[in-house]
């Protein structure tokens, strides 16, 4: 999948040939999101176009909103690795900032048309664009009459009578409902982020672990999981993800109050089964599959050397049983 960043001079020197295109925000690429993109690249096979997803980022509540507190379901990294697993064929990432905010529904529409001129454009009813989110479908439909495009305009999804979104999901994980978040998902929960140094704590207590830059995903409570992990080899921002090997390990997620300096934010590190290689610096995603305990103050590290050990030996156990 090619990455563009913007509607400007690199937009418009890529060579588009009336591809269908969605618009939205796709946080987090859950099944509601994976409605509509599935829909797109379907059209685009069938009309022999490109599929063009349009996304934005950061997103506007975190630009918007006075308290900003908002917490991205993924990372930019980590959708566009889920976007590009759908098949879609290039991504446009458009900075989402305060003078982007203040462009009219028009004047959005109108840019659009003349750099991307999309055959089609795909977006859930509910979508909003343009100044104050004034643009909406009825709107939007107006626009392709003027701009010689049509709108494929999909229905939200529904799951249990409930309308699929972000909003629910991340606090879905944020109580740590495995579950029913992997359900609305369509996929486990996983973190993507960086291999970071850390206070190498878990070398003296005979378990080297990775500590992950979790880039401000929203993450599960506190505790011990048992995960599959995936190795990335591009840089952060590379236009094609290529795994290698898929690998099993625990993940911890907590502050380490058994340790004088504990954190005081909770942060995530990962230990890889049978694995030795340096990744400092690589992307590392963490696919959470159980929850093997909740995080516990030891009053040494031997008992927590102890406890480590369990945890191994518990996530094997459920690992190999499911996979």
């Amino acid at each position: 999948m090619k990455v563009i960043y913007g509607l400007g001079n690199k937009a418009a020197q890529y060579i588009y040939n009336k591809p269908c295109v969605a618009l939205g925000i796709f946080d987090g690429v859950h099944l509601g999101h994976r409605h509509v993109l599935a829909s797109l690249v379907r059209e685009a096979k069938k009309t022999g176009k490109e599929a063009v997803c349009i996304t934005f980022f950061p997103h506007p509540l975190k630009i918007l909103s006075s308290k900003n507190i908002f917490i991205h379901l993924v990372s930019l990294p980590h959708r566009l690795k889920l976007i590009q697993e759908l098949g879609v064929d290039v991504c446009i990432v458009i900075n989402f900032n305060r003078d982007f905010a203040r462009i009219r529904p028009e004047e959005f529409i109108k840019i659009l048309a003349d750099v991307v001129k999309p055959y089609a454009i795909f977006v859930g009813s509910n979508f909003t664009f343009g100044r104050a989110a004034s643009g909406d479908i009825k709107l939007l439909k107006k626009l392709a009459k003027k701009f010689n495009f049509k709108v494929r305009d999909i229905s939200p999804l529904k799951l249990d009578g409930k309308i699929i979104s972000s909003t629910l999901i991340r606090g879905l994980i944020k109580e740590g409902n495995l579950i029913l978040a992997k359900k609305y998902l369509g996929r486990n929960i996983s973190i993507l982020g960086r291999v970071i140094k850390g206070k190498s704590v878990g070398r003296r207590l005979g378990y080297h672990t990775a500590n992950i830059d979790t880039e401000g995903e929203v993450i599960p409570p506190a505790g011990v999981y048992a995960v599959k992990v995936k190795l990335v080899n591009p840089d952060l921002y590379s236009e094609r993800f290529a795994y290698n090997k898929k690998y099993y390990g625990i993940a911890y997620i907590g502050t380490s109050p058994t340790m004088k300096f504990h954190y005081r934010l909770n942060r995530l590190e990962v230990y890889i089964f049978n694995f030795k290689a340096n990744i400092y610096n690589k992307l590392l995603e963490a696919e959470f599959i159980a929850k093997i305990r909740e995080e516990v103050k030891f009053s040494s590290l031997e008992l927590l050397a102890a406890q480590i050990k369990k945890d191994v030996n518990k996530a094997k156990h459920i690992l190999t049983s499911l996979f």
